[in-house]
């Protein structure tokens, strides 16, 4: 995994940035059961709030159950879904499903489904690394089956994976859009948030005109 991780981002366009999760935001989840490498265990399924360096807030979520989120600021390296074979088809759930989520147990399908194609390559719930129990919640496990036969086949762009920059053992690698046009959550920003929003707004039109050749 650390391979793929590191040839991924040498031969990917990426930027380098920081992100601390932020336990305030309203990131919808909820705890699922399911059973990973024949071990059954209960996981935190769904949104993470973080925040990027600029502190706008975003809706992310994990690309790896085995390793454990940092409760800290994390320097990391976003890459586009594109670096990852399972990246487009996780780009395509998200844009497709991610904006429709309203519970915490369509936020828990979304999620346990990325998990099932990047551990299994989407074989389903009933074989592999990561597998339902009886304990499963039922409409999470519905969802997710639905979720896993719809993205089959499917790819997107517009996605970046964000990568711990002191390796992917470090801390959980998250998924979401891009800084520029994150999934922000509602806020209401004070009156200086507001000039620091124009500004960075028309940083990034100048960024983009001017063809620096880094993308997301």
């Amino acid at each position: 995994m650390k391979a793929l991780f590191a040839i991924a981002i040498a031969i990917s366009p990426c930027f380098a940035l920081t992100i601390t999760p932020d336990g305030s935001l309203p990131a919808i989840h909820q705890r699922i059961d399911l059973s990973l490498d024949g071990i059954s265990t209960s996981y935190y399924a769904g949104e993470i709030g973080v925040r990027f360096d600029d502190g706008s807030p975003a809706l992310l979520f994990c690309a790896d159950p085995l390793i454990w989120l940092r409760n800290e600021a994390v320097a990391v390296t976003a890459v586009p879904s594109g670096s990852f074979s399972y990246g487009p088809r996780l780009a395509w759930l998200l844009q497709n499903y991610s904006g429709g989520i309203t519970a915490g147990w369509e936020a828990a399908a979304l999620q346990f489904t990325a998990w099932e194609i990047v551990l299994d390559n989407g074989d389903g719930f009933t074989a592999g690394r990561m597998q339902a129990r009886s304990s499963t919640d039922a409409s999470v496990l519905t969802l997710a089956n639905t979720m896993l036969a719809a993205s089959a086949g499917q790819s997107a762009a517009g996605v970046s994976f964000y990568v711990p920059e002191l390796g992917s053992s470090y801390s959980q690698t998250l998924f979401g859009f891009s800084p520029a046009a994150a999934q922000v959550v509602n806020e209401t920003p004070e009156p200086g948030s507001l000039l620091l929003l124009g500004g960075g707004l028309f940083l990034v039109g100048v960024w983009r005109r001017g063809g620096t050749g880094r993308s997301k």
